[in-house]
């Protein structure tokens, strides 16, 4: 009894946790971050350089060229793929969490800079290692 209500406790709470929010689901709606179009290698690289993202997992060795060179190798499916996650985790109840979590490991954002990037950059967290959606 006791592990069946642990499920639903733990369950519905990891659900919860990524529904869309109404307010950041309108914002995007009304400020496309343009993930939707842009979301070749390249575009990931160009918010890499404008927002000094560096990696912060040991894999990568806190080297933006590995990453860059990581990214430049990934398949056409694995860039969309980066897009829908990135697209989908901006609107959840969760973009405030996820703006504190990346000005805790990364370097400083503004809010507006968060707001306007956060597709990209919540893709960039889970390449990182630093997000875990499944």
């Amino acid at each position: 009894m006791f592990l069946a209500i642990s499920f639903i406790l733990f369950g519905s709470n990891t659900f919860s946790q990524f529904t869309i929010d109404p307010k950041w689901n309108k914002y995007y709606d009304e400020n496309p971050s343009g993930i939707e179009e842009h979301h070749q290698a390249t575009d990931f690289i160009k918010v890499i350089e404008y927002t000094e993202f560096t990696p912060s997992n040991k894999q990568f060795q806190n080297s933006v060229s590995l990453l860059k060179k990581c990214l430049l190798m990934l398949s056409q499916n694995a860039l969309n793929q980066m897009m829908v996650d990135g697209d989908y985790y901006s609107r959840s109840y969760k973009h405030e969490d996820y703006y504190y979590l990346y000005n805790t490991y990364y370097k400083t954002l503004s809010r507006e800079t968060w707001d306007r990037l956060c597709p990209y950059l919540i893709s960039l967290m889970m390449i990182d290692g630093l997000l875990k959606f499944n």
